[in-house]
């Protein structure tokens, strides 16, 4: 399995080229493309998904039956003026996972205390959410410094 990446271009704010991406989709030369993963926001541009662009993901992902993922630790930090940035995630037509956590709200990176928000079709969010509880609870124990916390309050 290999990562592909896909172009960002600069029209007046970044743009995800969503052609590149369709291109890359319909050409996939026998290695199965298995999901579609954004930075939001992006590193290094510091660009968000805007509500158009997300519309965009969303309609890749239903044609080509991909999860849309987002990593979006720094979302809540305001890198750049976008009041038209989204969240990845609440959709019923698209399984998404929004990655987040509490390390990088407090500016705590010993804080590891992290969260994966999942949507969807609801039977295709019932079975991950089973196999995402057994893999956290078996590999993502909570930090040291979390726990010892939970345990004062």
């Amino acid at each position: 399995m290999e990562a592909r990446t896909y172009p960002l271009h600069r029209y007046g704010r970044w743009e995800i080229d969503v052609a590149d991406v369709e291109e890359q989709l319909d050409d996939a030369d026998g290695s199965p493309v298995r999901a579609f993963i954004v930075i939001n926001p992006n590193n290094p541009t510091g660009s968000y998904v805007t509500a158009d662009d997300y519309a965009r993901l969303v309609a890749i992902c239903r044609r080509h039956g991909l999860p849309l993922i987002a990593d979006e630790v720094f979302l809540d930090h305001e890198l750049a003026a976008c009041p038209d940035r989204v969240r990845v995630t609440g959709r019923d037509d698209v399984l998404t996972f929004s990655l987040d956590g509490l390390s990088k709200r407090l500016a705590a990176p010993h804080a590891k205390l992290a969260w994966i928000e999942v949507s969807g079709p609801a039977e295709e969010v019932a079975a991950v959410e089973r196999r995402l509880d057994a893999v956290a609870d078996a590999y993502l124990p909570l930090s040291r410094l979390v726990v010892t916390s939970l345990c004062v309050v």
